[in-house]
């Protein structure tokens, strides 16, 4: 199983918003960076835009902007087949093959430094996860993507569609 989601754009990150009164800092980290816009109806979730001098691999850039804005969850922009953006809201989806017991679900949410969330209420084989915050959320899904009992993994992501 292969995800469609392994492309990112090394230019653009998603930011999950730090509680308010660590705002300004990051917002102004941020901007010394690159250009910063909201996610629209997602005012915790903001795009950052790296400036054009910014150079190396999507992972490379992640480190660095983790390190110059602290602690707040960074996710790189995923891009499609059709090479449209889509934003990471921070959540792993997952489908097993069969549904799993709870068991199963712990003991994947410890081998890959998950955090369970809830089930699919209209397809109980599929579950939530949320990644660590220091995590990148590439390698976290491919790692979970050699585990044999699973049909699908994906990044729960929000898109902005033109016309």
């Amino acid at each position: 199983m292969k995800s469609t989601y392994t492309r990112v754009n090394p230019d653009a990150f998603v930011v999950r918003m730090l509680p308010i009164g660590d705002q300004p800092h990051q917002l102004s980290q941020m901007a010394e960076l690159g250009t910063v816009q909201p996610l629209a109806a997602h005012p915790e979730l903001l795009i950052l835009h790296l400036a054009k001098s910014a150079k190396g691999t999507a992972k490379a850039q992640w480190q660095k902007l983790r390190k110059a804005i602290g602690n707040a969850a960074v996710f790189p922009v995923f891009v499609d087949d059709a090479q449209s953006a889509r934003f990471p809201v921070g959540t792993i989806q997952v489908r097993f093959k069969a549904p799993p017991t709870a068991a199963a679900l712990d003991q994947l949410a410890e081998k890959h430094g998950l955090v369970v969330g809830g089930r699919n209420k209209y397809a109980p084989a599929q579950v939530a996860f949320t990644p660590a915050d220091d995590a990148y959320l590439p390698d976290v899904i491919e790692g979970i993507e050699a585990d044999a009992d699973l049909e699908a993994v994906w990044p729960e992501t929000l898109s902005a569609y033109q016309r």
